[in-house]
């Protein structure tokens, strides 16, 4: 297995400046509370939580409903599900603390800005054993319509909602 890399990474997508500036806050939320999640827009807070794992993204998600897409995130553990996730819903810009380099490669495709304190080759499972299921479920997956179909099987299983 590889090293994690702690390089810094930011790539501002052809979809504008502001969504940057809105990372830089949402990460500035992340970083300044007990927090797993933020979301920013226009330069307001407009979601935060301390929930773990994808839980967090839909909790966002049934917040916010149609404000979610265009907002920029700030996720603690940024895998290539709550990439494909972000991508499915709008996200303009994510930055993770912890990312892996699928999650990158992901949000990079679809022009979303990308920035994190530390790349990793995977997002490990909460037990530390093994590749999250749910990585490992949206492995081979490219398109988020499909991987939003595959995560919600996922979460309806009883076994996942003890990892995520």
């Amino acid at each position: 297995m590889r090293r994690a890399s702690n390089k810094r990474a930011m790539e501002a997508g052809p979809r504008g400046a502001q969504p940057l500036d809105d990372l830089g806050e949402a990460e500035r939320a992340l970083k300044s509370g007990n927090l797993t999640m933020a979301a920013v827009k226009g330069g307001r807070l407009i979601f935060s939580t301390s929930v773990p794992g994808l839980r967090a993204i839909f909790s966002a998600l049934g917040a916010l409903g149609g404000e979610f897409p265009g907002s920029s995130v700030a996720d603690k553990v940024v895998g290539r599900a709550a990439a494909l996730l972000y991508a499915h819903y709008g996200a303009r810009a994510v930055f993770g603390a912890t990312m892996s380099e699928g999650a990158a490669a992901v949000l990079r495709e679809r022009g979303i800005g990308v920035r994190f304190d530390r790349l990793v080759p995977e997002i490990r499972g909460r037990n530390g054993v093994g590749m999250c299921p749910f990585e490992r479920a949206v492995m081979g997956i490219r398109d988020p319509d499909e991987a939003v179909r595959e995560i919600s099987r996922l979460v309806r299983s009883p076994a996942s909602a003890r990892e995520g």
